[in-house]
């Protein structure tokens, strides 16, 4: 009996993720534009990927994401909206393609504040941190 030969393809797993936003302090009721940026190995951004958005943590859980999966441009960018939710704290987002994530935080603050002021059970050390 001759052997059999498997072959196997892997994701080029040394790029990164790169997550930002269009304000990293929003007020409760309000909407931010969440980007997902996917680079290779070099740098280069990497178009048609994959990239799913999602809240880890929310006061209150009335935040939402819209939509929560996109693919990237020829540049390796892609965008979805958040609603902040109605409840002042820290939102947390992990944006991620298989199998790399990063993370970003947005403030919410109430209605007429121009600074944040979350409760210390809120804060989060994840603000703009990259997995």
């Amino acid at each position: 009996m001759a052997p059999s030969i498997v072959s196997a393809q892997y994701l080029d797993v040394s790029g990164n993720v790169v997550a930002t936003t269009s304000q990293s302090v929003a007020v409760v009721g309000g909407t931010v534009t969440l980007t997902c940026q996917v680079n290779d190995s070099a740098g280069n951004g990497v178009g048609s990927a994959p990239c799913s958005f999602t809240i880890i943590g929310a006061p209150d859980g009335d935040a939402s994401l819209g939509p929560a999966t996109i693919t990237t441009d020829s540049n390796g960018n892609g965008t979805t909206q958040l609603f902040v939710g109605n409840t002042p704290g820290a939102v947390v987002i992990e944006v991620g393609s298989d199998p790399v994530t990063s993370r970003v935080t947005i403030l919410v603050t109430p209605s007429g504040e121009t600074t944040s002021r979350v409760p210390a059970s809120q804060e989060s050390p994840l603000l703009a941190a990259v997995a």
